[in-house]
């Protein structure tokens, strides 16, 4: 067990040992070049950059881990100072209070660093702003600027001024930089271009170097303002990344040939400490107008790719579903179509884009009031039945709801269309069974008044009519040869009565020995025609039983009505009975028109 452990155990103690060096030796170089080159060795340095090696340290590590990059950064704060400005007493409280702003900065960064990066987003770069611009820089220039006064009798105020921007601007310039470098970013970033990415890189960085050289070394002209413009095309064409670096070698470049008296800067005052002062403010501007940009590119970017991902794996679940959906703009014009268009609409998805809700069916009636419902009432899901024109013989939900933005607004609807012909067909076959006679397969009661109230429903012109038909003397039958024989019987009248009939009548059997025979856009003369027709095929062909026995000799009374407009359905069946039972007066086996 121990010898397993002992790998991982001298690995963390090596990791741990390479980045103390790292913040102690980084620290040191950074610090004592800094000092050296913008300070006279008792004030405050113009740009404090040592920071940002301990901060982008700790940013990237737990936090059981600080105390031995924190000590080492100490030791290499306390050996820079001692060997810039000779003293001991500097070295012990400019550390305390660079360890300090260290501390406060990582504790309020943590939080950017857990979602995906300190630049990664317009609320991360207020984070780095808040604690690493003014927070902590500001807590730490009370300590710096006291030790300023103490040790080397500077003036509080100028010291504390000092002390605040170089180091805020410290933290703003360098930390995404050396944190994106220690976490390697910038090597996966540069190994994941293409070649010709990799020189516009380089293109927009050797500009923006051209560009600040070219600024800076004019001490005549005010066009500071031209090197914003390479940064802001580093912005957008290389990235975070790129802009980091842009904005690092404007700081170098820029501060090398200010502290030369040199450039733009020097045209604002010809004292040292106003031209700092004028440099910080520039880059704090600078800063301040490219690192949102940044951010709100990068968040677009990610957004940008966390969506064609996801429109990629909606694509791939669409493409091995049995459903299709269909987007709709506030228009009702179809925006994009993915899944199962060519089985259940019998094209290809994108036939239907820049189409209507009008090209999905013939009668698109339904679909348009189930869209307008749902653009109504933003909140529900309306369902809408259909055939398809291209596939007539399948039967399709469509559920609608609508689509809005944040605010609210409306955007146009979605539909979720699947195939639904099963289901209907064993519904229809549930209703066959439902309205159909067990005996002779016609129509039961139930199922004859419900084809009746349609046909009345849909007539304009009163042309319906209906036989009432009744076998004469059924009872004979049935006391003769038995109700095996009866039963018999009515089933071959009822095929006979079927191949009667037009494709268009409906023949039912109301119960008994009853039956009835409904006549849509029928006239007298037909209807009379018909009747004749149905009494002959009854009683011209005695019917033969299964038993063997004599053939029966059956005959029917028919009474026919005619429709007319108000009529309930009850009136109307009345009317036929009445007819019915005058041909059974006159002597059966006949017609009789109501």
């Amino acid at each position: 067990m121990n010898h397993g452990h002992a790998p991982s155990w001298s690995g963390m103690v090596r990791g741990t040992v390479l980045t103390s060096l790292l913040a102690g030796i980084g620290y040191f170089l950074l610090a004592a070049g800094t000092i050296h080159l913008t300070s006279n060795g008792r004030d405050i340095a113009t740009v404090w950059a040592a920071n940002a090696v301990l901060l982008a340290l700790l940013l990237d590590r737990p936090k059981r881990r600080w105390g031995a990059i924190l000590v080492a950064g100490f030791i290499g704060n306390a050996a820079a100072n001692l060997v810039t400005r000779g003293t001991i007493e500097a070295p012990l409280f400019y550390g305390v209070a660079n360890i300090v702003e260290v501390v406060i900065a990582a504790l309020g960064l943590r939080a950017s660093t857990e979602e995906g990066g300190i630049l990664h987003r317009p609320t991360n770069v207020f984070r780095l702003f808040l604690w690493a611009g003014l927070l902590a820089p500001l807590a730490s220039a009370f300590l710096g600027a006291g030790t300023a006064v103490l040790v080397f009798d500077e003036p509080f105020l100028r010291s504390l001024t000092t002390w605040y921007a170089s180091d805020a601007l410290g933290l703003l310039i360098f930390t995404p930089l050396l944190y994106a470098l220690f976490r390697g970013d910038y090597g996966r970033s540069i190994y994941a271009m293409t070649p010709l990415q990799r020189l516009e890189m380089g293109g927009v960085l050797l500009l923006t170097a051209a560009t600040c050289i070219v600024v800076f070394r004019s001490h005549q002209l005010p066009i500071l303002f031209l090197v914003a413009m390479p940064i802001t095309l580093t912005n957008f064409r290389v990235g975070a990344l790129g802009t980091k670096l842009a904005i690092l070698i404007t700081a170098v470049i820029g501060g090398l040939y200010t502290m030369h008296d040199l450039g733009p800067i020097t045209l604002a005052s010809s004292d040292p400490r106003v031209q700092a002062l004028f440099f910080q403010f520039f880059l704090a501007c600078l800063l301040l107008g490219e690192l949102p940009v940044g951010a709100a590119l990068a968040a677009q970017q990610s957004l940008l790719q966390t969506l064609a991902e996801r429109e990629r794996a909606m694509r791939l679940m669409a493409s091995q579903s049995p459903d299709l959906l269909l987007s709709f703009d506030e228009r009702g014009v179809c925006r994009y179509a993915l899944g199962a268009a060519r089985s259940l609409l019998g094209d290809v998805p994108k036939a239907f884009i820049g189409q209507g809700i009008e090209c999905l069916t013939a009668d698109p009636a339904v679909l348009v009031e189930a869209s307008r419902q749902a653009r109504e009432d933003r909140q529900g899901v309306y369902l809408a039945e259909f055939q398809p024109c291209n596939k007539p013989d399948l039967h399709l939900e469509a559920s609608f709801r609508a689509t809005v933005d944040d605010r609210g607004n409306f955007l146009g609807t979605l539909a979720s269309i699947r195939d639904i012909t099963a289901r209907k067909q064993q519904e229809l076959a549930l209703v066959r069974y439902a309205q159909t006679d067990d005996l002779t397969g016609l129509l039961n009661r139930a199922g004859f008044l419900q084809k009746l109230g349609t046909a009345i429903a849909g007539d304009e012109r009163g042309d319906i009519c209906i036989a009432l038909i009744d076998m004469d003397h059924f009872k004979r039958i049935n006391d003769n040869r038995g109700h095996q024989a009866g039963d018999a019987v009515l089933q071959e009248i009822g095929a006979r009565l079927s191949s009667q009939v037009r494709a268009t009548d409906a023949v039912g059997r109301l119960g008994g020995d009853e039956f009835v025979v409904l006549m849509p856009r029928c006239g007298w003369d037909t209807a009379r025609e018909i009747g004749n027709r149905l009494v002959a095929a009854v009683g011209r062909t005695p019917i033969v039983l299964p038993d063997g026995g004599p053939a029966v000799t059956a005959s029917i009374s028919c009474g026919i009505a005619r429709y007319r407009k108000g009529w309930t359905m009850a009136q109307f069946l009345s009317e036929a009975d009445r007819a019915l039972y005058e041909a059974k007066g006159a002597g059966r086996d006949r017609i009789m028109c109501a």
